[in-house]
């Protein structure tokens, strides 16, 4: 597929203020397509002749950078102050409609910035939730903190008329965990009007439509549709673990979550989103995926849109760049990386405050250290006996490789490790670097750009107080949930 090899590069030249000179700095967007297991699913640039790329603020306004041809690389060139927000990739048809979207990570674009940013991008009927951490959940403005899943605007209008960019329009973000979905809705809206205590919910307010069991065009399984108004009104009620709406400037928050257990990475849920404005001159409904035909008739499984439940993803693009940070108590440990033909390299930061080099015997145990798993399969099942690998790394770079048929039942007897570590300690922590050859992985076949691998890190904090152990994905016994790194490559 064309887009494995598609970098967006977006150079920005900002001027530094009161210096009289200019600070070039970088954004470069890696576009990721929809994907199980290590191969792509989904080529959303079958139908684009554009490409926009703007900033989407956490308040649901947006902003273009401007437009360029696919597969080419971008520079809108000497810009003023941007902004933070999350990058947005906005696929354009030769008609100017929009077919494919995706959205990264909030940035601040300022003066000197340089920095890679994964963009999930797919049709504009799949949209990405992305996966929380439980040390990350319980953070203040976790779920902002992700990029957006999708946002509502004109271009979603199904039924009645609009009176300007503030009349009603919302941003929402997406997350899962092992516990369920988490959603958060900022809407703009002039003109608040309350739910009213009729049935149907009579005022302004979201929809939230969902299937939990999967895909409702494969098999249609419990589907729930729950309306949020924006005095707080909850109907039908008793479905949502919790629900918080609050007023904020142009409009109105909504905040919920729904239990639910047993999904995976990648899985596509149905689902679809509808904005309800009521003002004085009747009701207008924004719908994420509707039938034209149909218009004001509340969606059916069958035309829900999709759901795609992602995870953190590490691009590694042939030269160190993208990062993966992992939130532990200490700090924010950062993964890096590249790879070649050759194999991979890691590099993992890992704030400690109190660093013990070596264990027993100089040995691994008991000993500050990290361990990389790679999953060959990538989530999917694989017919390998070796398909996951786990390389253990001390702080004072003693190392350990151990492979298996699964997380369980691995072990290090047979196994040799030929690449290279090194390991650096300072007063506030370690590093631990990793050239890991392909050889050692034991693949079928030299693993090639785009592929995608399953990657959990374990971080071993020992302390006086004892051992405490921090995971990227909560679980190492879940490998179907686990990150993933890609290797990319700029070419």
């Amino acid at each position: 597929m064309r887009l494995l090899s598609l970098l967006w590069a977006t150079s920005l030249i900002l001027p530094a203020g009161g210096c009289g000179d200019d600070v070039r700095g970088q954004l470069r967007l890696l576009v990721v397509p929809l994907h199980r297991g290590r191969a792509p699913i989904q080529d959303p640039f079958s139908l684009v002749d554009r490409v926009e790329i703007g900033l989407t603020a956490t308040d649901g306004s947006y902003r273009s950078l401007g437009k360029q041809a696919p597969l080419s690389r971008f520079g809108p060139g000497l810009v003023g102050s941007v902004g933070t927000g999350a990058p947005t990739l906005t696929g354009l048809n030769d008609r100017g409609r929009p077919v494919s979207r995706g959205y990264g990570s909030p940035v601040a674009v300022e003066p000197g910035l340089d920095a890679f940013i994964s963009v999930p991008f797919s049709r504009v009927d799949h949209a990405v939730g992305h996966r929380l951490r439980s040390i990350d959940a319980g953070q203040p403005a976790a779920l902002q903190a992700v990029p957006p899943t999708l946002r509502l605007d004109d271009a979603n209008l199904e039924q009645g008329q609009l009176g300007g960019d503030g009349d009603a329009a919302c941003l929402s973000w997406v997350t899962w965990d092992d516990t369920g979905l988490r959603f958060l809705v900022r809407v703009a809206d002039d003109d608040l009007v309350p739910a009213g205590m009729g049935s149907p919910v009579d005022g302004d307010a979201v929809v939230l439509y969902i299937d939990l069991d999967g895909d409702p065009a494969i098999a249609p399984g419990e589907e729930v549709v729950v309306a949020i108004g924006s005095d707080g009104r909850v109907e039908p009620a008793g479905v949502l673990d919790s629900v918080d709406v609050q007023k904020v400037a142009g409009g109105y928050q909504v905040e919920a979550s729904l239990p639910g257990a047993g999904w995976t990475k990648n899985q596509q849920l149905g689902f679809d989103l509808r904005l309800v404005d009521v003002d004085l001159d009747g009701t207008s409904l924004l719908t994420w995926v509707f039938d034209p035909l149909s218009h004001g008739a509340p969606p059916t499984a069958e035309q829900y849109g999709r759901l795609v439940l992602g995870v953190p993803l590490l691009d590694l693009i042939g030269q160190d760049g993208a990062r993966l940070p992992i939130s532990i108590p200490d700090g924010v440990a950062q993964v890096t990386g590249r790879w070649d033909a050759a194999g991979l390299v890691l590099r993992i930061d890992v704030p400690d405050d109190e660093v013990r080099p070596s264990g027993q015997a100089g040995g691994l145990d008991q000993a500050d250290r990290v361990a990389v798993w790679l999953d060959l399969g990538n989530g999917e099942p694989v017919p390998d006996e070796q398909r996951f690998q786990r390389l253990t790394i001390s702080a004072g770079g003693s190392s350990e490789l151990a492979a298996g048929p699964d997380p369980g039942n691995v072990t290090d007897m047979g196994q040799a490790f030929t690449g290279r570590v090194t390991a650096t300690t300072r007063s506030d922590g370690y590093t631990v670097e990793i050239s890991w050859p392909w050889a050692d992985l034991q693949l079928a076949k030299q693993p090639q750009r785009g592929w995608f691998l399953g990657l959990e890190i374990e971080i071993y904090d020992e302390d006086t107080a004892g051992q405490q152990v921090y995971t990227l994905s909560d679980d190492v016994g879940q490998p179907e949930r686990w990150s993933e790194l890609r290797l990319f490559a700029l070419e």
